[in-house]
């Protein structure tokens, strides 16, 4: 078995070592490999990919609407002045809905455009704004630690990771009191406590490829060639 990391995983004001590693047989398999610096510990992230021939799923597109100009006072007077009596010219209650949503929308597009964004994965719903600033502070003051080396900029990193942390579980407590209280029967307490003590759901194995390079996506299958992979490290290691 070989390591395809080969730069430091550990960095602190001192020391940089390589310690969390990803082994394989088949190291011509593995595309790109190496540490990215999160911020969130000294320990860098360690990712590999794989050479495979599976199509990456398109992007999620979605349409929101931009209030990052939005005056709710300009908004309220354009609305008054909206003619929507004129809705009241058509025989069928369809085409005055139609009227009525053309009027409505025209003035929802002057004040908060949409724009089209690429929708991003479901974060922790206790995770508010304020924490997602300190998340990006914290980043900021990582990545000048790690360049400038002075101790105290790692001590205003930890400071502020630390405070972060306190944050996070403060957040986490509050947002699972509120959901408790609205719990009214048992298998939804059951569900949210499972939530609760449970948060890390446990997710299938992605679809692996066999000798002739083509991909096993039947579970059976996938178990068959993992177990035949640790026979196989087994035997080698004696």
């Amino acid at each position: 078995m070989q390591n395809v990391v080969n730069e430091p995983t550990r960095v602190t004001l001192t020391t940089q070592s390589l310690i969390d590693l990803i082994v394989t047989t088949k190291v011509s398999l593995v595309g790109k490999s190496g540490a990215l610096s999160l911020g969130l510990s000294d320990h860098c992230l360690t990712y590999a990919t794989l050479k495979l021939n599976s199509k990456r799923p398109p992007p999620k597109i979605i349409r929101i609407r931009n209030f990052k100009h939005f005056n709710d006072k300009d908004f309220k007077t354009d609305i008054e002045r909206i003619p929507f009596h004129m809705t009241t010219v058509f025989e069928d209650k369809d085409d005055s809905l139609w009227a009525w949503e053309q009027l409505f929308s025209s003035v929802c597009d002057q004040h908060a455009p949409h724009r089209v964004v690429k929708a991003r994965s479901v974060s922790s719903p206790w995770i508010n704004k304020q924490i997602k600033l300190k998340m990006n502070r914290r980043f900021e003051l990582f990545k000048k630690a790690i360049e400038t080396k002075e101790a105290d900029k790692w001590a205003d990193y930890k400071k502020l990771r630390n405070e972060i942390t306190s944050d996070i579980r403060k957040a986490k407590s509050a947002y699972f009191k509120r959901k408790f209280d609205e719990v009214k029967t048992t298998s939804a307490y059951w569900n949210l406590l499972s939530r609760a003590t449970n948060p890390k759901a446990r997710k299938p194995i992605g679809p692996l490829k066999r000798d002739d390079e083509s991909l096993a996506v039947d579970d059976k299958e996938k178990a068959d060639l993992l177990n035949s992979v640790l026979r196989y490290c087994w035997n080698e290691t004696g």
